[in-house]
């Protein structure tokens, strides 16, 4: 899942896009367990400001967006490939996919399980101002998204709250 901490507006935008796109019929939002490696806010919060911000982006449509708080309820975090084998077992009547950004995919194989995760796995990659996607990076199974420009990161936000700086546009 994603850490969603907090959620931004290129998470919302990503999820449009898929769907206005029929690239596919439901995106589920899953937020990432407690990770020892990051602070993450209180899962409560974050479920709640996933929660708000569905309902402020999306509040109205027939969009079919969803959160899944399957890691939460695991209380950690679920390695990718893992988490994505569960749901294929689970829900057998989806085909999945993991959504990112091209920033993650140069270090995707250095994820636990992450060579399993490349070579296995469906990806839809959204292309991020500034990160090249060099093939040797690339998933076998991808599909690359440049429609939307995506320019913020909970990084980001998490900086501009710190340094007391305007939200707007992330």
């Amino acid at each position: 899942g994603g850490s969603f901490n907090p959620c931004t507006i290129g998470h919302l935008q990503m999820a449009a896009e898929l769907l206005n796109n029929a690239l596919a019929d439901s995106v589920w939002l899953v937020p990432c367990g407690q990770r020892s490696d990051k602070f993450i806010i209180e899962n409560s919060h974050r479920l709640k400001m996933l929660e708000l911000a569905i309902e402020d982006f999306f509040g109205g449509s027939n969009f079919d967006i969803q959160i899944n708080d399957a890691e939460i309820q695991n209380g950690e975090t679920i390695p990718t490939y893992d988490l994505m084998k569960q749901f294929e077992l689970k829900y057998p009547e989806h085909d999945f996919a993991f959504v990112v950004g091209s920033d993650l995919m140069a270090g995707m194989r250095k994820w636990q399980k992450g060579e399993n995760l490349v070579s296995e796995i469906s990806f839809f990659i959204f292309q991020r101002p500034g990160y090249i996607l060099a093939k040797e990076h690339l998933p076998l199974s991808y599909h690359i998204i440049e429609a939307v420009s995506i320019s913020s990161s909970s990084t980001e936000v998490r900086g501009r709250i710190s340094k007391a700086k305007a939200m707007s546009g992330v």
